[in-house]
Parts: structure tokens; sequence; C-alpha cells
């Protein structure tokens, strides 16, 4: 009864009198499941109380909710996996949600420790089962952290509310401009907008979606992507472009489809250039790219290759590219391959993405082959010429880290709440 009355005076101080008058509701409707009436044969179930068991031996300092789009892959440098390795090395214990498509669906690593004190839920466990979330009351550090605003999981927000978590929605892609192009089936806007009104912080990757949602509230902060460099390895010294009768190689590595990526720009340039080598590092090309390109000599698949890898293709790059299509889609990222690039000591070429010109030896071309060329040849000779300085790009990079990003992303001033 006493934990019952605390939890009713923080809700209030933290959220207001309508969000306690909510959680007393609920609390008369139907008993929470206790921790101490849970069937152990349930994984979620055993986890949780680990999780609590480790912040009463003081092992953690509180529990951060985390769903994410993919399982967790320790090697993969992904905005969700890195917040949630980010979290756990500064004590929180992380609840890793993999999202499903079905609850049929089967994926590798349910039920594990992932990482130190990251454990990964399959989306429908957790949805299922989110009344065991009241194991956590005596816990006041709980954050639920959205940054995919599927309606099933932000149709949990007053319930995390009501139990004293902090929300955050942090906006890292235009989810409706992906829904538009065929991706993310699951976006409903209205949802999105709800998120952003209820969520107590609101962060964005760029000023396009910060601006996107200033009609609702005027508080979102700006939080860009950034890099690791313990997971792409120390890198040596950028080498001197060269031109010794080979081909100017100019690599890429991220995601490949048709959608944004500018294939037909290639082709093009391909058709007018023979000086020029394109080396791909990615997935998600169409069937009928593939079989293009496999017929042009001058662009390479190289299929996935772990982060920890990429030095060994990227060292022999002259040039980096970012070549997007023009869309609001495309205006509106902050990729996270661009700090990589210059984290490799490579001058870069970008389309599509204008903030991108703001960054050091990063040169913004129209979607037209010829200038895109002239952009690649000139970076190129720069290079040749040893013209880049690499203390300026490090200069550039040094507050760009995941670890800067995510220090500002938990500052106690940065949070706000609408009531």
């Amino acid at each position: 009864m006493i934990t019952t009355i605390k939890r009713a005076l923080r809700a209030w101080r933290q959220y207001g009198f309508i969000a306690m008058l909510r959680m007393a509701k609920h609390r008369m409707k139907a008993m929470p499941i206790k921790h101490n009436n849970i069937n152990g044969t349930c994984p979620v179930s055993k986890l949780y109380d680990e999780l609590l068991s480790k912040y009463r031996k003081g092992e953690v300092c509180g529990i951060a909710i985390i769903p994410s789009a993919f399982e967790f892959d320790e090697l993969y440098n992904q905005r969700t996996i890195n917040l949630a390795k980010y979290l756990s090395d500064r004590g929180y214990g992380v609840i890793y949600v993999a999202w499903q498509w079905h609850k049929g669906e089967a994926l590798e690593k349910n039920y594990q420790y992932v990482y130190k004190n990251v454990v990964q839920i399959p989306l429908y466990e957790f949805v299922d089962n989110h009344n065991r979330f009241t194991v956590f009351d005596e816990l006041s550090d709980k954050k639920y952290i959205i940054m995919l605003p599927a309606k099933i999981l932000c149709d949990l927000i007053f319930f995390m509310k009501e139990n004293c978590f902090d929300i955050y929605y942090d906006i890292m892609d235009d989810w409706e401009r992906f829904h538009e192009a065929g991706e993310a089936p699951w976006y409903i806007k209205s949802v999105e907008e709800a998120a952003v009104l209820n969520a107590n912080k609101v962060t964005a990757v760029s000023e396009p979606l910060v601006h996107k949602f200033t009609f609702l509230r005027s508080d979102i902060g700006l939080i860009g992507n950034g890099y690791f460099s313990k997971l792409l390895g120390d890198v040596p010294p950028p080498k001197t472009a060269r031109r010794d009768g080979d081909k100017i190689i100019v690599g890429y590595f991220g995601h490949l489809t048709e959608s944004w990526f500018d294939w037909e720009l290639l082709f093009d340039l391909i058709d007018k250039h023979d000086n020029i080598l394109f080396e791909i590092i990615g997935y998600g090309e169409s069937e009928r790219i593939r079989n293009k390109v496999l017929k042009i000599p001058e662009i390479k698949l190289l299929g996935k290759i772990s982060p920890r890898d990429l030095h060994k293709y990227v060292d022999q790059w002259d040039i980096a590219m970012i070549p997007f299509k023009k869309s609001e889609l495309a205006e509106a990222v902050d990729p996270i391959k661009v700090y990589e690039y210059l984290y490799f000591g490579l001058p870069t070429v970008a389309t599509g993405i204008p903030h991108l010109s703001e960054y050091p030896y990063v040169k913004l071309a129209d979607n037209e082959s010829e200038q895109f060329y002239q952009a690649i040849m000139g970076l190129f000779e720069q290079r040749l010429k040893g013209e880049v300085d690499y203390k300026t790009i490090t200069d550039f990079l040094k507050d760009k880290t995941w670890d800067e990003r995510f220090d500002k992303l938990l500052e106690p001033e940065f949070l706000s709440e609408l009531y």
C-alpha cells in the first residue's frame, strides 16, 4: 500500500494530476502482476527478475527499454544498438525489444544477454507482458525510448507514464516519407504525432526533422548520428591519393534500395567516363539492379562486410560517396556513413542531402552525372596535391562520437514535459 501511494505521488510530481488519476483507475480495474507471484516458467519474467536483482545489488542504476527494428548485433553500427551499448556502459540494465512482423517469427537471440546487462526480448512477448514491468516499481530511473513510432509501441506510452517511466521519442528518420516510398508499412501519421506530443523528451537527428514537428512543440532537441571508433578500429594515417594509371576508386557502404540510392546516376557516369571504378559494400539492391551491375565491370558489388573489416576496403578508396536521390526523405537523413567516411580520412561527394555541405571535405553535387563526376575529380585532386587538412576533419569529429551524442540525450536540463 505504501509503495502504491509513493508511486502515485511520483506520477503526480512527474506527469501531473491527470496521470495520477489514470494510474489509480488502472490499479482499481485490475491487480497488476506482482514480482512475488510471477510464474518462473515465463522467460521474460526470469530476465526481469534478474535485472531487478542486479539493481538491488547495485550492479545497475536503472532500466531502459529500447525497441528496435533489428536484432542486437554488437558489430552493427545502428542508432538503437549503439544507444543500448551506451546505456549499458553507463550502468543501466537494458531491455532491447527486437521487432517481429508476426507473433510466430523466430529470432535467434531471444531471451539472451546480448551485451553486458542488455537482454533481448521479442516484440510480441514484450507487448503481451507489459504489465510485468510493475516489478520495477522501486526503481526511480526508468526510461522508455521509442525510435520506431509504430502503434504497437506507442500504445504503451501512457501505461509507461503511469508507471513512472520517462518517455523519449527520438526521431531518427522521416518515417512518413519512408512509408510513402514503400518502406515502414506499420507507419500511421497520427500515431507519430501523438508520440511527439506525449513524450517527455523529443529529439531528432536533423534540422528538417526538428522543423517538421515544430507545429506540435517547440522544444525538440537536435542530436545527430555519430561514429564509434572502437567499432571501426584504429585507422592508419590516410594515404595520398595516387594516379598510377589505374581507375579512381570511389566507394560506398550502406543500404542500396532504389528508394533512395541513385543507381541511374552511377550508370550514366560510367557511360560517359572510363576512369572511375565504384566499389559498393552493402545490401538491399533489387534483382534488376544486381543483374545489370553484373554486366558492368566498373561497378563492383562486395556484399555485406563487418564494420571491423571495412578498413581493409576503405584503405584502397580515393573518394567516398553518398549518391542519394533528391527527395524529402533524403533531406531529412543524417547518414551515419558520412562520419565513418571522415573517420577513415575520405573526402566525400554526396547528393540529395543539403546539410552535408557544411561538413569538411564533403562536396554536395546535383543528381546529374557530369556534376557528380566533376565533384569526384575536384576532391581527388585535393588528395593528390596533399591539400586535405586531416586535423580539420579530426576537430570536426571530436563531438560527433556516439558517446558525445548520447551524453546530450541524457542531460537532465534537456528533459521537457508536457501536461
